[in-house]
């Protein structure tokens, strides 16, 4: 039998460390944060280009891969050997429409590795042979995701929740998307990187001057900022399923999305302690029905899911093909139930404990600082947006809860992705959709 904590009393202030606002000389804004407790310092480029702006699907992911695999100067194994030697690490990560160069250092040989971060922005190689190597892996990578269950429902999810919008297609394209991809097609994507509007953040014990000077150096060759086109806010598709087809499934899974407000919205803090109701850690009513009562499955959560162009409530769990038509019957029972009834007040008190630990405990570090910093340039936030977001959280009670309880929590607007036998599960959502799509993952990736 699971314990209740105890709940905590004392109220949590949450203030983000100094920020000094500079900029390049080519008008790119710098924040520093300064951390002089903190041995690390570390630096991350954004680039507001990801997949969502690809002329080629798949390119701009090959672009960030391949910005740390060799430069003009350097093969990939040079590269990786002179930023080890360092003591430093230096990564590209791309999303859907951001791209991340960041590096992570001691202070004393911070100099040294942003001059290799502007060489890698700058003058990569994009080495066939490394492009080749890269190719090969994604390939492997995908041929094994399309037995993964949890996988394939997310695929389903995206295919109903982002129907016609640049966020549908896999972020590395589909098998003839990797198989065609070209160094011409991956160069193109790095011209559109290069001309993104950037932001840099550094954080650690350092000066902001100097980092000025030495990011104006390392970065001088960068190209004029070019506008991108607008993209949409992607709407969900409500009452709709995509069930992507997996005939030997012993297992369903599910992603469920709901509505959920961006940042800047009234309701956005209030949801958040709605959800950590309904799914979002142990203690939580979908966890404790599913997994601890019933048996069903190891984990069913719900998280919310911020990003620029899009904001939904997901809902994830897998269960055994016996329980399908049960799991999702109970799913859209809790989510009667939290459209139309209170909240309770303990219940709420541990969703509020669980979302404030949670939110310390992930923003400890220069690095998570950055991100956090990087979430209000994004979203367009006020540098005070996350001190005030934890002193709303801290405000609620059950019955100032209730109307966003019935706006965004009302299964009638649910969207459905899952992957299993389609008879299976067309049969278990029965009326709960006016929609169902069954498809074959590899006719359509492949």
């Amino acid at each position: 039998m699971q314990k209740t904590p105890p709940l905590s009393t004392a109220p949590l202030e949450f203030h983000l460390p100094d920020v000094e606002r500079l900029k390049l000389a080519d008008g790119t804004p710098v924040m520093v944060i300064h951390r002089e407790d903190q041995d690390l310092a570390t630096v991350s480029i954004y680039l507001r280009s990801g997949a969502a702006h690809d002329t080629d699907i798949g390119a701009m992911a090959f672009a960030a891969e391949l910005l740390v695999h060799g430069t003009d100067r350097l093969t990939s194994e040079q590269f990786t050997e002179t930023v080890e030697s360092l003591g430093a690490t230096i990564r590209c990560n791309g999303d859907r429409s951001t791209t991340l160069l960041s590096g992570l250092c001691m202070s004393d040989t911070l100099s040294k590795m942003i001059g290799l971060m502007g060489e890698a922005l700058l003058t990569p190689s994009f080495d066939e042979n490394e492009i080749s190597l890269t190719r090969e892996r994604w390939v492997s990578e995908l041929l094994m995701d399309r037995s993964d269950p949890d996988w394939l429902a997310a695929q389903a999810a995206s295919r109903v929740w982002y129907s016609g919008h640049p966020y549908e297609h896999p972020r590395r394209g589909s098998l003839s998307d990797m198989k065609e991809m070209s160094r011409e097609k991956i160069i193109n994507a790095h011209k559109t990187l290069l001309s993104s509007s950037r932001t840099v953040i550094v954080a650690g014990p350092i000066n902001g001057s100097e980092v000025v000077d030495l990011l104006n150096s390392a970065l001088s060759a960068m190209p004029e900022v070019v506008g991108r086109p607008n993209i949409a806010r992607a709407l969900l598709k409500q009452r709709a399923a995509c069930i992507a087809t997996n005939k030997d499934a012993v297992q369903t899974a599910f992603r469920i999305g709901l509505p959920c407000p961006k940042y800047d919205h009234p309701d956005y803090a209030a949801t958040q302690l709605i959800t950590a109701v309904l799914g979002g850690y142990t203690l939580a009513r979908l966890f404790t029905i599913l997994r601890e009562e019933k048996g069903y499955t190891y984990g069913a959560y719900a998280v919310s899911g911020i990003r620029e162009h899009a904001s939904f409530t997901e809902i994830v769990t897998s269960v055994g093909n016996e329980f399908t038509a049960d799991t999702i019957a109970t799913i859209h029972s809790e989510l009667n139930r939290m459209a139309t009834t209170r909240i309770d007040d303990e219940e709420l008190e541990h969703a509020r404990q669980h979302v404030l630990g949670s939110f310390a405990r992930s923003n400890e570090t220069p690095q998570q600082t950055a991100a956090l910093v990087w979430t209000t340039v994004l979203h367009g936030l006020p540098e005070n947006y996350f001190p005030l977001l934890i002193e709303r959280l801290q405000e609620f009670r059950p019955e100032d809860l209730t109307l966003a309880q019935e706006r965004y929590y009302n299964p009638d607007k649910w969207s459905v992705g899952a992957s299993g036998v389609p008879s299976l599960i067309q049969e278990a959502i029965g009326d709960m959709a006016d929609s169902v799509e069954v498809w074959d993952v590899k006719g359509v990736v492949a």
